[in-house]
């Protein structure tokens, strides 16, 4: 994916193109489903469009269609149901806490991007919704941020830092699987310089994991 792709994809999403019927506002009026591919999708387009965003001249109608995205997406699902408004069926308490989960981090990397941050910063926020849920489809390119905020993590624990992000990270890359594989030089750094027990036996942990999901292979 190169940033006209992202742009795209975003847009297609916000329901800008026509010819796309797929997508996240689509299924929200009237409401069919949450799709996690849609989320998935969208994340992935955000960590692509990066170079739009996080530079003091932002793609001013690229930040237009993400807020009108989110903002649609918690306005059309925001009860009471009105028949006229909302279609026959209307979002469940369950799919609403997940789409209002999706909006808030698509939101968080969006204002990490604008704040001027790198595009693995902005995305690794990401780590905690794979420990936690399966709403990622395509969870490879995680792999590349998620390895290089361990690499930051690491050198700021070198300048006073604390160990919590590693831990989280860690379990990132086991729930990704045999495709964080790229990630063990890196882990094997963490494991043997970290100040931190407990960060030293998650990465000790997590490339066991890795070696053992590719031996499987």
């Amino acid at each position: 994916m190169d940033t006209d792709e992202a742009i795209r994809v975003l847009r297609k999403h916000n329901g800008e193109l026509d010819d796309e019927t797929d997508t996240l506002l689509n299924c929200l009026r009237p409401y069919s489903k949450i799709d996690t591919a849609h989320f998935s999708e969208i994340v992935k387009a955000l960590y692509f469009a990066a170079p739009l965003l996080n530079t003091p001249e932002v793609h001013r109608d690229l930040v237009h269609t993400i807020w009108d995205l989110t903002r649609s997406a918690r306005l059309w699902t925001r009860g009471p149901r009105e028949p006229m408004f909302h279609g026959r069926n209307f979002i469940s308490d369950d799919d609403k806490k997940t789409l209002d989960r999706w909006i808030y981090e698509i939101e968080s990397i969006t204002l990490c991007l604008l704040r001027g941050f790198e595009d693995w910063e902005a995305i690794s926020g990401l780590a905690e919704e794979l420990n936690h849920h399966d709403s990622i489809v395509d969870t490879s390119g995680l792999v590349s941020p998620f390895t290089k905020s361990l690499d930051y993590h690491l050198d700021m624990e070198n300048h006073g830092g604390f160990g919590d992000d590693e831990e989280i990270l860690c379990d990132a890359l086991i729930k990704i699987g045999p495709d964080a594989s790229p990630a063990i030089p890196v882990l094997q750094r963490l494991g043997s310089s970290t100040k931190y027990p407990n960060v030293k036996s998650s990465a000790e942990n997590t490339i066991s994991i890795l070696k053992k999901n590719n031996d499987a292979k």
